[in-house]
């Protein structure tokens, strides 16, 4: 077995080389046209990718604001488009960046971790949450009667 980085001869008991320090097991991608053919490991990605749909994206940040960021992943990010989206920009760029980054991952394979319509579904309970407040708000005020 070889180095991935270097192509120093290894034994199988070494968890490192001892010529660069690069732990045996891991591909460094800027080196592998160095190594020998031996060196080359594939590394398995500990989750499996969820599948993921552009359009999915695209349709739930146009029914809630940030709920496409949600979907994406980006839950904190859906979070500050819904209460700046009360400005047509805003918006729009929410359901833009949604849109274009859902095709980002879509291209990459799909995306790990959290992300999907459970993510969808907290938007929109949030935004009902916040749609509540405010007519409380605006009752204890005096502008709603």
């Amino acid at each position: 077995m070889f180095c991935a980085r270097c192509g120093f001869a290894l034994s199988s008991d070494q968890a490192f080389c001892p010529k660069c320090g690069q732990r045996i097991g891991v591909v460094v991608p800027g080196h592998l046209a160095q190594a020998p053919a031996q060196a080359v490991v594939v590394v398995q990605s500990a989750q499996p990718l969820h599948s993921h749909s552009s359009l999915m994206a695209l349709l739930s940040g146009l029914l809630i604001p940030g709920a496409g960021q949600a979907y994406n992943g980006q839950p904190v990010k859906g979070f500050f488009f819904l209460f700046f989206s009360v400005l047509l920009v805003p918006y729009l760029w929410s359901v833009l960046d949604a849109y274009f980054q859902a095709r980002r991952i879509v291209k990459e394979g799909g995306r790990y971790g959290r992300g999907g319509l459970g993510w969808v579904f907290l938007q929109g309970w949030l935004m009902l949450n916040v749609a509540v407040l405010a007519v409380i708000g605006l009752s204890v005020a005096g502008v709603l009667p």
